[in-house]
């Protein structure tokens, strides 16, 4: 009977920078993937924000639309006082109730869209939806520089989408960076330990556990892959032209 263990240790020491370059790829798309949940973040506070303002707007419709339903209401009674009178013809009551009519629908409307507005304000602050919200805003405008050109260049340093997809762009490069190495030679360093019964590496072989050990410098040159390495490098280049288009997109739409 012939029984063998062995143990093996290898370490590169030259991969010609793909191990390296794997590496940086991995922590950029680890940066790229903390800047989507700050994405995502920064969404839902700014459909907060939109949904806090079309409530308050929506509660300011209501408003003006009760108080002009109240003057048309007003109207038609000023109007059957007249007809009543003699002062004017009955067609002028008919014609303020359809005034009035028109009102009362807006009025309807006005608070449909009231209701809509606080359940979406509701659902994205986390609370049942028929929780009765009421916002007090204040209606001034904001301050906001005059240059727009200022405006976007705040927006393209401070946008967390567009800096994932800086953080990928640049993990692309170092992906191709690796692909690319694949055509270098890579030097690393081995050993092992044999623990046999015969070790074949004593002579004379005796039936007794022996161990034995090596160490050596393997060098791994790739002359013929069959094109492995140009298509891995060409699919990483078409990731990173990709990404790049997807930047130049998002520079368009901010």
């Amino acid at each position: 009977n012939n029984t063998r263990a062995r143990l093996d240790v290898q370490w590169p020491v030259y991969t010609a920078g793909r191990l390296n370059a794997l590496v940086t790829s991995a922590q950029h798309e680890e940066s790229a993937t903390a800047k989507d949940a700050d994405t995502t973040a920064a969404d839902v506070r700014l459909d907060t924000a939109r949904a806090f303002w079309n409530l308050a707007v929506a509660q300011e419709s209501v408003k003006v639309v009760d108080e002009s339903l109240a003057r048309m209401t007003e109207h038609v009674r000023d109007a059957r006082n007249q007809v009543e009178a003699g002062l004017v013809p009955p067609n002028e009551v008919l014609s303020a109730q359809a005034q009035e009519a028109r009102q009362r629908m807006l009025s309807i409307q006005a608070r449909m869209t009231r209701d809509v507005a606080r359940a979406d304000l509701a659902r994205l602050i986390g609370v049942d939806t028929g929780t009765e919200i009421v916002v007090a805003a204040e209606f001034t405008p904001p301050l906001a520089p005059s240059s727009v050109d200022a405006l976007v260049a705040e927006a393209q340093q401070h946008r967390p989408e567009r800096q994932a997809i800086q953080e990928r762009s640049a993990g692309a490069e170092s992906r191709m960076r690796a692909a690319a190495a694949g055509r270098r030679p890579t030097i690393a360093v081995a050993g092992g330990v044999d623990y046999a019964r015969p070790n074949p590496r004593i002579f004379p072989r005796i039936g007794e556990w022996r161990e034995s050990w090596d160490a050596g410098v393997n060098v791994n040159w790739p002359l013929f892959d069959g094109g492995r390495t140009r298509y891995e490098t060409a699919e990483a280049s078409a990731g990173l032209r990709a990404l790049q288009a997807r930047l130049a997109e998002l520079d368009s739409t901010i």
